[in-house]
């Protein structure tokens, strides 16, 4: 196989590598891959032979096959290599040598020492062609060292392909079936807390969580509630309502006091302020007393001090800043000085008209010893003066229509 070019007067024969099976050609063509041509001026290229090749192109020879490889058929790219339970001892191996029976071995092996009686752990032993092979166990299963068979993975636990043993799944995941590739994480509004778990447990009321894979619940913060189980999140309570250590109920707030949206704690109005439903703040007490003044009445009580008895006036101006008990205490003053004014103006009539009313006797009365008679029921009357003589005229009184001597 010769070409030419225009600025050459003769042929030349194609380089190694090259061919070509034409005639008048200026150039040659090179060998494929898995073949070659060793010798200049070819007409075709040759492939490799078994236990060679070649990976590249315009090959001159080819390549044999390294220990643990092996090529069975000619014209090959590549080598293979030996599986598991053989091995390949030389270089240009056509084939590999199997491990004897009940021995296995690592695939590439390059030498008989390289056979052992097991394989290892997340491997099992198959037979193929009459060889001895090592088959990878799937994910879910696993396997010790010269098992025969994978063993399935329980709830709980999984694995992935090879694996010598099955992992627990971790706080916040869980798997409820055998054979499992890989845990499920807990939904928000669940949780679990230990490892293995084949399922997962809902918050209890006034907890949450808003995550997945969970590994415990949130106290729903001050100011919020859920009565329910399983939940994500915590509702605010609404106006007038507080929330603190009770994480599943709104309370209302006592009279007198008052909260905003999502509060912990109630506002206690000061004095001279109120509150009713119908407001989230204190309202001022009016000042000129009135149907409005019924409202200063729902304040919250305070401690009042002691009053003294009074007879001065409570200005208007005072129910701004009188709590309930000062007002109580103000109004029984006045309810008891009108008692006692009442009791002695009442006593000194009584007393007057019956000493003219009726006569007595001064022989039965002492120094110091009060007047008493029959038919005079009181309980205190005034007192004889020391020394001084009561005629019979002195206790004569007179009476329209009548005149009586006490004897």
């Amino acid at each position: 196989a010769v070409v030419s070019t225009q600025s050459e007067s003769e042929c030349k024969e194609c380089d190694y590598g090259f061919y070509t099976n034409l005639t008048r050609q200026t150039k040659c063509s090179s060998c494929s891959r898995g073949t070659f041509s060793v010798h200049p001026g070819s007409v075709e290229c040759t492939e490799c032979p078994a236990g060679e090749y070649s990976s590249g192109t315009a090959a001159s020879s080819c390549i044999p096959c390294s220990p643990g490889f092996y090529s069975q058929t000619p014209g090959n790219t590549e080598c293979a290599q030996c599986p598991g339970g053989c091995y390949s001892s030389e270089e240009g191996s056509r084939k590999c040598e199997v491990c004897e029976d009940r021995m296995t071995s690592p695939a590439g092996s390059t030498s008989s020492t390289n056979c052992t009686g097991s394989c290892s752990a997340g491997y099992i032993h198959t037979s193929q062609n009459s060889t001895v092979l090592c088959e990878e166990c799937a994910a879910g299963t696993f396997s010790l060292e010269g098992a025969v068979e994978c063993s399935e993975c329980s709830t709980g636990q999984f694995s992935v392909p090879g694996s010598g043993a099955c992992s627990v799944c971790s706080s916040g995941t869980y798997t409820n079936t055998s054979r499992s590739e890989a845990c499920l994480p807990c939904s928000p509004g669940t949780y679990t807390n230990t490892s293995r778990s084949e399922a997962c447990l809902p918050c209890s009321p006034g907890t949450f969580t808003n995550v997945s894979s969970s590994r415990a619940c949130f106290h729903c913060p001050p100011g919020t509630v859920t009565s329910s189980t399983g939940s994500y999140n915590c509702t605010s309570c609404p106006e007038n309502t507080y929330s603190n250590s009770n994480n599943t109920l709104c309370l209302h707030c006592s009279p007198g006091s008052h909260s905003n949206t999502g509060s912990s704690d109630c506002v206690t109005c000061e004095t001279g302020f109120y509150h009713n439903v119908s407001s989230n703040s204190c309202l001022k007490c009016p000042e000129t007393p009135g149907s409005a003044l019924e409202g200063c009445l729902q304040m919250v009580e305070h401690e009042a001090p002691v009053l003294s008895p009074t007879t001065e006036p409570v200005s208007e101006s005072m129910y701004q800043s009188l709590s309930v008990r000062q007002i109580t205490a103000i109004v029984l003053s006045f309810i008891g000085i009108a008692a006692i004014l009442s009791v002695s103006v009442y006593a000194v009539c009584w007393t007057h008209f019956k000493l003219h009313d009726m006569s007595y006797s001064p022989r039965s009365t002492g120094l110091g010893e009060s007047i008493a008679n029959t038919g005079a029921n009181y309980s205190s009357c005034s007192e004889v003066t020391p020394g001084v003589q009561q005629t019979e005229e002195e206790n004569i009184y007179d009476v329209p229509g009548k005149q009586e001597t006490f004897q």
